[in-house]
């Protein structure tokens, strides 16, 4: 249903663009820092020596068709990760999957994510691929959903899949840059059987 990655390598340009920005307006970095910092002091956990290790230089988010969310991680210290994970409220089960840490609430979703897989991944679904073709690839983050699918799934939950509702779209996908006259925000998205804009 949907697919979202975050840059979470402070030495890429993306990170150096937004501190550099940060900078240049009064108060922001100091604003921004602080808030983060009091959101994780909430959790006993710090960015730095915590979240960041426990993470690796991305952070990939899941929603698949079955609704549970899979959040993928390169982590550069493993038992950051395992520690990170024992400190939430939110239980998780975690493993390796395809060179990545696969953390998800439930060993069923899991092994759900598994077995999609093994049946082909976004890489060959053209709505995804023509979606994060049109964003730039260097981005703080970047994200597709399925509109379409989206649409069916929603009329589903409400117990009327004949009645879905139609919004006319069959994807959306989005980017945030951080570049030095300010923060690019880019949208594209496919309206049913035209071309995307």
């Amino acid at each position: 249903l949907a697919y979202v990655t975050v840059t979470t390598d402070e030495g890429s340009d993306q990170w150096k663009s937004a501190r550099s920005l940060l900078e240049r307006i009064p108060g922001a970095k100091d604003g921004v820092s602080g808030s983060i910092g009091s959101a994780l002091d909430e959790q006993g956990v710090d960015w730095t020596n915590d979240v960041r290790p426990a993470l690796g230089p991305e952070l990939v988010v899941v929603a698949t068709a079955a609704r549970e969310p899979i959040v993928l991680v390169r982590p550069d210290d493993e038992q950051k990760l395992d520690t990170l994970l024992a400190k939430s409220d939110t239980p998780s089960v975690r493993a390796e999957v395809d060179g990545w840490e696969a953390v998800a609430q439930s060993q069923g979703a899991l092994d759900a994510y598994r077995s999609s897989l093994a049946k082909g991944t976004l890489e060959g679904v053209d709505a995804f691929t023509q979606g994060f073709a049109v964003l730039p690839a260097d981005a703080l983050a970047r994200a597709w959903v399925d509109i379409a699918r989206l649409s069916k799934e929603l009329g589903g939950l409400v117990g009327q899949p004949s009645s879905e509702p139609d919004l006319g779209l069959d994807w959306l996908a989005g980017a945030v840059s951080a570049q030095a006259a300010g923060c690019v925000l880019t949208l594209a998205i496919r309206a049913t059987g035209g071309a995307h804009t």
